[in-house]
């Protein structure tokens, strides 16, 4: 899709983040653009520093505007994934070989996850970034180039953030085979 997203049922297993206890359906939502939002779907693909927008609680492991509709050499290999780990009570969830919207077919596809840290009994739980692939064929949008990473709280404008990157392509965190763990 362009600009979609939608909900990924936790059931009984619980996300904490920020003070909050996620658990059930309808309370985390993944989108096309590399965005999870919490209560509520977030698909908007530009974009920002975190502060306003998005205004829900929200990851951003590679935040931009991502598409999972490109057909290339007859096959559309483009997803965005999830897996619950149970035994090691994750959340694996994975945009594979999406594309940035302006470049298209005519570039490589990025792969990327975020590992979602899952029934810590209320202590925040730990999220970890894992950048598989980022050469997309093109220097501007290359290892993060136009893209926000970090996480916010539901708050009005500047609550608590931790904006990693935003449209830096020099970022010494971002780039293939890398990760970044966050720990409260």
């Amino acid at each position: 899709t362009d600009d979609g997203g939608a909900s990924i049922p936790l059931g009984s297993n619980t996300f904490s983040f920020y003070g909050e206890n996620y658990t059930g359906s309808s309370k985390l939502y993944v989108s096309s653009n590399g965005l999870i939002t919490f209560r509520q779907e977030d698909d908007f693909y530009i974009n920002t520093d975190m502060g306003d927008v998005p205004p829900e609680a929200a990851i951003a492991p590679l935040w931009d505007d991502w598409r999972t509709d490109f057909t290339a050499g007859g096959q559309n290999d483009d997803a965005v994934l999830y897996k619950f780990d149970i035994p090691n009570n994750r959340l694996i969830i994975e945009w594979n070989n999406v594309r940035r919207d302006h470049v298209g077919n005519n570039g490589d596809g990025a792969t990327f996850q975020a590992i979602l840290q899952l029934n810590t009994d209320g202590v925040p739980g730990a999220i970890t970034f894992n950048y598989v692939d980022l050469g997309v064929s093109n220097t501007q949008y290359n290892n993060g180039g136009s893209s926000t990473v970090g996480i916010k709280a539901a708050s009005p404008a500047g609550g608590d953030r931790l904006l990693i990157s935003q449209d830096d392509a020099t970022n010494p965190l971002l780039g293939n085979h890398k990760a970044i763990r966050i720990v409260a």
